[in-house]
């Protein structure tokens, strides 16, 4: 008797509990379509229905008029806006955390994902994440990412998982430091860069190994390692590591 109680107080609560769900809210897919998506969780926020928007484009080429993905702050208050021709659907995104917008794989590009979390904005490559103070855009045809600084708009060639294996294959860093996470800034120079905080791994005559830790500079535009910072005696002596 208890075991059929608990039971069926089991499935009361599971069919009466809000079920959050954290999937993107607006998805690029691998045509160059802009669409929204509609759940339980967003039902709130007053996403419009896919029927309501969805920007048609042909990938690869111009789509009709200017589509333009956007996330956006002002003050504390995040803004997604999707802009096609005249026409601009926008929604406040300051309660949704984490991943907003999927842009799907495609040739020669790799799924990303473009969010909110700890009031910053989120480049997620394939599970690399950077975190930037910068508004993010997107070209939904192309599957370019651009952020805006104080020197203007500025394309991404890298994005944060081919930033890190940049460092990786010129063995600046040998991975990047648990728990951590890259930083996309402008330097003092205005070079856009993503700041790695890494560790590299150190072989003694292959008897030792520890970690020392790096931070790496590499160009979000050129994909250079534009400045790494290390131990002195690492920068002297590495090559005897190597």
């Amino acid at each position: 008797m208890k075991k059929s109680l608990l039971a069926f107080t089991l499935i009361t609560i599971a069919l009466i509990s809000p079920k959050d769900s954290y999937a993107s809210l607006l998805v690029i897919d691998r045509e160059g379509d802009v669409i929204w998506k509609v759940l339980a969780s967003e039902s709130s926020l007053g996403v419009p229905k896919s029927s309501e928007i969805i920007i048609k484009s042909v990938a690869g080429s111009p789509p009709a008029g200017s589509s333009l993905v956007s996330l956006l702050k002002e003050g504390d208050k995040f803004t997604l806006s999707v802009k096609s021709g005249s026409e601009e659907k926008s929604l406040d995104v300051t309660s949704v955390g984490g991943e907003i917008v999927e842009i799907e794989e495609r040739p020669q590009v790799r799924k990303v994902k473009i969010g909110v979390l700890s009031s910053r904005f989120l480049i997620e490559e394939e599970g690399t994440i950077a975190l930037t103070d910068y508004p993010i855009k997107i070209d939904p045809a192309r599957a370019e990412l651009s952020v805006v600084t104080a020197t203007g708009s500025r394309i991404l060639p890298f994005l944060p998982k081919e930033a890190l294996e940049v460092a990786v294959r010129a063995k600046t860093i040998t991975s990047l430091k648990e728990g951590s996470t890259m930083e996309l800034s402008e330097g003092g120079r205005g070079d856009l860069a993503y700041e790695i905080p890494g560790e590299k791994t150190i072989n003694i005559v292959n008897l030792f190994k520890f970690q020392v830790p790096v931070t790496a500079s590499i160009s979000a535009i050129t994909g250079e390692v534009l400045f790494v910072d290390q131990p002195v005696w690492l920068r002297v002596f590495g090559f005897l590591f190597s």
